[in-house]
């Protein structure tokens, strides 16, 4: 991925580069011909994949999920509804342009599809209480 982004960012965003996102974007969020997104978190609008797109998701998203040609990998809360037919975009303001921050330097992240998420690094598995060797 060439921009690896965490927190929480508001408005629509049309990803200007391959885009990896940990935390929330409260908006829409189009995933350009040709670019991939890997979202862990929530979606907060729609989500739309224009031809050649790519995109995993492991989270939640709140809209319709619109894909016009590109590929999917879903995990996580979604309803059978979101998924709508292709259909032409609707005309919109331009949204604005996503580029990584300069404090983050540019990150390279190979995955096998459907790659099974790591444990939360806030949510550390708890060891299971067992027999104790003996002393």
């Amino acid at each position: 991925m060439t921009g690896f982004l965490t927190g929480k960012y508001v408005g629509d965003w049309r990803l200007a580069e391959d885009t990896e996102i940990s935390g929330a974007v409260i908006g829409a969020v189009t995933v350009g011909a040709g670019l991939s997104l890997r979202m862990r978190g929530r979606i907060g609008g729609d989500l739309v994949l224009e031809a050649g797109a790519r995109a995993q998701v492991i989270g939640a998203v709140d809209g319709a999920i619109r894909n016009h040609g590109g590929e999917l990998d879903l995990n996580g809360d979604f309803r059978p509804d979101q998924m709508g037919v292709a259909t032409p975009p609707a005309p919109s303001p331009p949204p604005r342009a996503v580029q990584a921050p300069a404090a983050h330097p540019a990150e390279v992240v190979t995955m096998p599809a459907r790659e099974p998420p790591p444990p939360a690094a806030d949510h550390p598995a708890e060891p299971v209480a067992g027999p104790q060797p003996e002393a």
